[in-house]
């Protein structure tokens, strides 16, 4: 494995006081208090409208993990490209101060061709470059951040398996670091030195740094053998969160202090507005909403969001629906369930008037029904009181 713990570097010494002794990866993260880069191996939670991370919500993600220490990636004489998160941030860290003047990265059109080198450049096997932020956080550190305005991450290397049918990483990197060291765009020193090479050479032109930006089967947790997890991110850093959706709430009116309200110089109070937090009483958003397919065409139809909750509110299930026009009888909101034996399977929904929704059948329910094709389910109606 290329990618080890949070040591440095081999074959760091060099003939020049100025070198890269070492490279790693992290988790770059806003608590509030200004970026920093935490160990990969985490997880935290993300306030959804100012983008920093919930302050307390940074954890490992196994036991014995330390959330300071970054991967790096064991640079040396018996280097192997490891794999990282496609969003990890890389830590470039140098034997003498780094003069911030002398750090800018490639000049890349859309098509990723190079129209003017960097002294830090990333780049795939075909030369073509890759959209990466550069920062200074201390005076011999520089960060490399794939996550720009424009990508998610660094491009995913290309899925590959080996004759055991394992997913597999390029033996050379799909992506090069590489840090000129001649020319007009080589990093230097705050005492005015130029970067010179390593003993093992990675890094120059000839002998790049490779590694390996993880995708959909290559995953840098189980591929360096991190810890024991069978959990698989996609390719990306962690994350356990559940999806949100966010959306802007506007309100406008004119204030009646007569009638309660007020203001401050860093407050407006209406005494009359009420809000809840619940999206349509806590259903969800997309609860009674419509999804259409192929709008405007014959074959055009329209899919409603049917948000199904059990009486103490703890248990809740989101399905699509076909709407359907119609009522049912007495005008009542109705659950329409087929039953084979034990199994129950809901497949109408009924809002009283207003119509319903026609579900699909489950892929079990299909099984089900396959075994005896000439025996119908018992058809149950269940009508709200």
């Amino acid at each position: 494995m290329g990618c080890g713990g949070g040591g440095g570097g081999g074959a760091g010494s060099s003939s020049s006081s100025f070198y890269v002794t070492d490279v790693k990866y992290g988790r770059l993260i806003d608590e509030g208090n200004g970026p920093r880069l935490v160990s990969p191996l985490t997880t935290v939670d993300v306030d959804a409208i100012t983008g920093k991370v919930v302050p307390g919500s940074l954890l490992p993600l196994a036991n014995g993990v330390d959330v300071n220490a970054l991967q790096t990636f064991g640079i040396g004489v018996n280097y192997l490209p490891c794999v990282i998160p496609r969003n990890g941030v890389l830590q470039i860290e140098f034997s003498a101060l780094v003069n911030a003047v002398s750090i800018f990265s490639d000049i890349i059109d859309a098509d990723g061709s190079i129209l003017s080198d960097g002294s830090i450049q990333v780049r795939t096997e075909a030369g073509k470059g890759a959209a990466v932020s550069l920062s200074q956080p201390s005076p011999n550190v520089i960060w490399v951040n794939p996550v720009t305005s424009l990508t998610v991450g660094f491009p995913p290397s290309p899925v590959d398996f080996g004759p055991d049918g394992e997913a597999r990483a390029d033996a050379t990197g799909f992506l090069r670091l590489t840090l000129p060291k001649t020319g007009g765009a080589v990093i230097q020193s705050t005492q005015g030195a130029t970067l010179g090479s390593r003993v093992d050479k990675l890094g120059d032109v000839d002998t790049p740094i490779g590694f390996n930006p993880g995708n959909r089967v290559l995953d840098f947790i189980s591929q360096n053998q991190l810890i024991p997890t069978g959990d698989s991110f996609n390719g990306f850093l962690p994350d356990i969160s559940p999806p949100r959706i966010i959306r802007t709430h506007t309100y406008s009116k004119t204030l009646a202090f007569g009638a309660g309200d007020s203001s401050t110089s860093s407050s407006l109070t209406d005494a009359a507005a009420s809000f809840s937090t619940d999206a349509k009483s806590g259903l969800g958003e997309w609860a009674t909403g419509q999804l259409v397919l192929r709008p405007g065409l014959a074959t055009e139809e329209t899919h409603g969001v049917l948000r199904i909750r059990s009486l103490d509110h703890r248990t809740s299930v989101a399905v699509f629906g076909r709407n359907i026009q119609g009522k049912s009888r007495q005008g009542l909101a109705v659950l329409v369930v087929n039953r084979y034996g034990d199994r129950h399977f809901l497949t109408q929904a009924w809002l009283g008037s207003a119509g319903g929704y026609d579900l699909e059948k489950s892929r079990e329910e299909r099984e089900l029904a396959s075994r005896s094709p000439k025996r119908e389910p018992e058809v149950i109606s269940i009508a709200a009181r």
